[in-house]
């Protein structure tokens, strides 16, 4: 039966028994780190345990190609950095299986890690020009750009038969999957990514991003982050690297990019670099099984 009330999905969302469960690596991590108690060791334990979660924290920590271990990587970023990345992985992880419902775990995933680089570059030039202020660490902001659209693979996980009529209305109408669902139920999709961080417990990075990525100007002093996230997001679906199968138009705000002061060369630019890099780490042959 198809949940046709808000309300109704933001219960569902409140319930710890209605969403998939954490990885352990994940719960281990938040308990561990937000304990203040926790070693650079046991970190390094923790997430070894978890050799898909270690490897891909390598992955986007290794750009430099200085960082060949996950103690290196503590020691460079530090835990709660680390908490985030290898939290938003794992996270992230949930939903890479096939889905009934025709969620396309692929899509997903290509738009996620466009958006993390891409939001990631955006914080740092912006800082560099002088023109936000940001708190959140450079893969802190990867990590809640890996994480920007959680609502959407959740929604498909907890919900399938409202997924189903989102999607439906968002390809009918040539739309995102987030104008549909608000068309549908008067309030933001990320909304709902925002009740699930809460249940779940996730860094207040996260729960920062989904509070506010539907309205990045009311964000108050996140606004830096939260806007870099919204802007890489819309870029991600310009440079084809959208959640969805069909086209529609996707614009960034003009009043957020100018706030950045990034010359609009220099944004192409690491447009097209950061395609290059999202098509390297999650492939196009990478097909959701």
């Amino acid at each position: 039966m198809r949940i046709t009330d808000y309300t109704q999905l933001e219960l569902l969302f409140k319930r710890s028994t209605s969403l998939p469960p954490l990885p352990s690596s994940a719960l281990k991590l938040i308990k561990a780190i937000d304990s203040g108690e926790a070693s650079a060791i046991e970190i390094e334990r923790i997430i070894n345990g978890d050799p898909a979660l270690a490897s891909n924290v390598l992955r986007v920590t290794s750009n430099d190609g200085r960082v060949a271990s996950t103690r290196l990587a503590i020691m460079r970023m530090g835990q709660k950095t680390v908490r985030s990345l290898a939290v938003s992985m794992a996270v992230q992880a949930l939903y890479s299986s096939p889905s009934e419902c025709g969620f396309d775990a692929h899509l997903f995933s290509r738009h996620s890690a466009f958006t993390g680089f891409l939001a990631r570059y955006l914080v740092v030039r912006g800082k560099q020009l002088g023109t936000i202020e940001v708190t959140a660490a450079p893969d802190e902001v990867f990590a809640a750009g890996l994480l920007h659209d959680l609502g959407i693979a959740l929604l498909a996980k907890v919900a399938p038969e409202a997924y189903l009529h989102v999607a439906a209305t968002a390809q009918a109408s040539e739309v995102s999957l987030e104008e549909a669902f608000f068309d549908l139920y008067d309030k933001p999709l990320v909304s709902l990514a925002a009740v699930a961080a809460s249940t779940w417990g996730l860094p207040s990075v996260f729960c920062t991003v989904f509070e506010h990525l539907s309205d990045p100007v009311g964000a108050g002093p996140e606004r830096g982050l939260v806007a870099c996230v919204a802007i890489a997001s819309d870029y991600a679906n310009q440079a084809a690297m959208r959640c969805e199968p069909w086209d529609y138009v996707s614009t960034p705000s003009d009043v957020l990019v100018a706030e950045l002061g990034i010359p609009d060369d220099e944004l192409t630019n690491a447009v097209g670099l950061v395609t290059e890099q999202t098509t390297a780490f999650v492939p196009e042959t990478k097909k959701a099984a």
